[in-house]
């Protein structure tokens, strides 16, 4: 499996891509939801929304979650972590690598 990237709302629920090639463009993600200033930082917008970040490969799920996982959030990276991938939550690596 090659590493995707995608966003998972406040309902556990992970964001399709649109257009491109799988596990690329968080950008064109969030912008895709309508309810976003291209021209402000994407990330931050997604943030406010209740959205976190997630990159994940065939053996682990790294998170960006500058606030609270909802219970939600938490199921959905607690079923990752039952099919036997190791999750990380803000590591300073990947929290760095924001665009």
């Amino acid at each position: 499996m090659p590493s995707e990237k995608y966003f998972l709302d406040r309902q556990g629920v992970r964001t399709e891509r649109i257009a491109g090639r799988p596990g690329a463009g968080h950008i064109e993600i969030a912008q895709a939801t309508g309810q976003l200033d291209p021209n402000s930082d994407v990330y931050r917008q997604m943030f406010a929304l209740g959205y976190v970040r997630v990159l994940e490969t065939e053996t682990e799920v790294n998170v960006d979650a500058p606030n609270v996982l909802t219970g939600s959030q938490r199921r959905f990276l607690n079923e990752k972590v039952a099919a036997g991938k190791r999750v990380t939550i803000n590591s300073a690596e990947f929290v760095g690598s924001r665009g």
